[in-house]
């Protein structure tokens, strides 16, 4: 038996005739009546009775009946939940990127999103920050936040800004006194980094230090941005940063900011989603809104 024999059914039971049960379903009552021989061929017995030009009900009818009553019901409420998550309404977004302090964006991010979704949860994925590509490839997240960019048959890419990244020093360094840095001026530094998992290096790391054979003397790495800024302030060694990520710290006077070569080091932050997975529009929006964050 099929969806449309069980509205069939209750049509008919609920108007009376073939004629009203057609007009209700937009069909035309020969289709209809065609419909019915076969569904009563199928089962083997009657589910209506004609009597004086009226459908009534067989006892195979009302069990028939209260099925299509239970089953359409069930349907419609499914439909009607599916229609208000797309727009929204009892949805969620899970996301995470692959650096912490870009989670300190996301309170401006949700006051331009918020007005326009304001039924959508944004649920933040930190323990995904290590593996962000693997948690999105598993189906785990519905945006990933990259800063390079993720290569991939099953993802989508959408490229969102660019930043740039510094070394960043206490003001008394020698090295505050350059218009510039070379990663060979970095070998004989106490490099402060965030803390990655293990055997795990940055891609940072692997351009500044690991592609020009050069090694700092002492690397230490520390889960908070606040505590590697206060690190560095203090003069226990340098770090390398985006510039908005440091730039409370640079308006103070608490550490200065220097670029990384002649023209800097700039990289380009992108999202991520499954193909194989519908983008709805809250998610077109978020991924818009993303955008705005660039510095």
């Amino acid at each position: 038996m099929e969806i449309r024999h069980l509205k069939l059914i209750k049509a008919v039971a609920d108007y009376g005739t073939l004629t009203k049960a057609a007009s209700k379903l937009f069909l035309s009552q020969s289709a209809l009546s065609h419909q019915l021989k076969e569904l009563e061929s199928k089962l083997g017995g009657e589910v209506f009775y004609r009597i004086h030009k009226k459908m009534i009900l067989s006892p195979v009818g009302e069990h028939l009946y209260a099925a299509a009553d239970q089953v359409l019901d069930i349907l419609q409420k499914s439909d009607a939940q599916v229609r208000q998550s797309l727009g929204g309404k009892g949805a969620f977004i899970r996301v995470s990127a692959q650096c912490y302090t870009f989670f300190n964006w996301l309170s401006s991010l949700l006051s331009s999103y918020r007005p326009q979704f304001p039924d959508v949860e944004i649920r933040i994925i930190p323990e995904a920050t290590f593996t962000t590509f693997e948690w999105l490839e598993k189906g785990r997240l519905d945006v990933g936040i990259f800063h390079y960019k993720p290569a991939g048959n099953g993802i989508s890419v959408f490229p969102l800004f660019e930043d740039e990244l510094v070394l960043v020093t206490a003001p008394e360094s020698p090295l505050a006194k350059k218009t510039y840095v070379k990663p060979s001026n970095l070998s004989d530094s106490h490099y402060i980094t965030h803390l990655l998992a293990k055997g795990c290096i940055s891609r940072t790391y692997q351009e500044v230090f690991v592609d020009h054979a050069v090694k700092p003397a002492q690397i230490t790495e520390v889960q908070l941005t606040e505590v590697i800024l206060e690190m560095v302030r203090s003069g226990l060694g340098v770090s390398i940063m985006a510039r908005w990520s440091v730039e409370s710290y640079l308006e103070k006077g608490y550490v200065k900011a220097i670029p990384i070569g002649k023209k800097g080091m700039h990289r380009t932050w992108y999202a991520a989603t499954l193909k194989s997975r519908q983008r709805p529009e809250y998610i077109e929006a978020f991924i818009e809104c993303l955008k705005e964050l660039g510095p």
